[in-house]
């Protein structure tokens, strides 16, 4: 659970609290905490459902039970919840993207899957190679190195030696191995494979794009009362709904489609 303070003095322990004793109290109404809290964890119906956060059994008994109470208390207009009042699976999203260990992989795999994109397998040889490469062509071009590749380097290379080498690269790698890390794109996740013939480990970034990102933003539609209608039933329209027509927006009551053409006669008002 994330809480952000906001006090206006520079002292804030010293403001004046509604519960200045929080033991004191919680000790005088333990009963009626109790009996909040098994309301809240009883009444919850999504205990059964897949669970979206590393802690399933903590996800499965108190943070489905938390999001559905704050979904229930939410007061916010109908058309403004786009976002869960409380969404566990955002909030450890948010803490692992501001960990500087899950940035630096995150970073490192970018960095991978630029040099070797599509599946392609490289060892870790080949990594100080495309480093080698990268760093000349940057000197010769009198062009700084992109942020990724320059933490690549120091990934690659041990504290005491001043360059990346094949050796250290492919003890650093296999520490990254099978942790995924989430990015603008998508998901990439290290992966290897060892040729037993040869004692060689080889590897690739696993890139999985993100769905949701892939999915087309639906287009706007003029309603047009004139011609058919482009739904085969009625659809309810959410309060405070919006329709253009005529290259006006008009705001509509709670109606189905049926009856639109004759309320934005008598009803509706035009938006600003």
């Amino acid at each position: 659970m994330e809480l952000s303070l906001d006090t206006d003095r520079p002292d804030p322990e010293n403001r004046e609290f509604k519960h200045p004793d929080p033991m004191g109290w919680t000790r005088d109404h333990r009963g009626q905490i109790l009996g909040a809290l098994y309301t809240i964890l009883i009444g919850n119906p999504r205990r059964s459902g897949p669970q979206e956060t590393r802690f399933k059994d903590w996800m499965a008994l108190v943070g489905t039970a938390v999001e559905y109470a704050a979904e229930l208390a939410d007061e916010r207009p109908a058309d403004e919840r786009t976002t869960p009042v409380v969404s566990f699976k955002a909030a450890f999203e948010r803490t692992e993207a501001s960990d500087d260990a899950s940035a630096n992989r995150a970073s490192i795999l970018d960095a991978l899957h630029r040099l070797f994109p599509d599946g392609v397998k490289f060892d870790a040889g080949k990594v100080v190679s495309r480093l080698k490469e990268s760093e000349k062509w940057s000197e010769d071009n009198h062009v700084p190195e992109d942020a990724c590749i320059v933490d690549l380097r120091d990934f690659c290379t041990s504290r005491r030696a001043n360059v990346p080498s094949a050796k250290f690269a492919n003890l650093a790698l296999k520490t990254i191995l099978k942790a995924p890390v989430s990015t603008e794109a998508g998901m990439l996740t290290l992966r290897s494979e060892v040729d037993t013939h040869v004692r060689r480990t080889s590897f690739y970034v696993e890139f999985k794009p993100d769905k949701a990102k892939e999915q087309p933003a639906p287009e706007a539609k003029d309603v047009d009362f004139n011609d058919e209608f482009p739904f085969e039933k009625p659809v309810p329209v959410p309060e405070r709904g919006r329709v253009l027509i005529d290259g006006l927006w008009y705001e509509v009551e709670n109606r189905p489609w049926s009856e639109l053409e004759a309320l934005v006669a008598v009803n509706a008002k035009p938006s600003a």
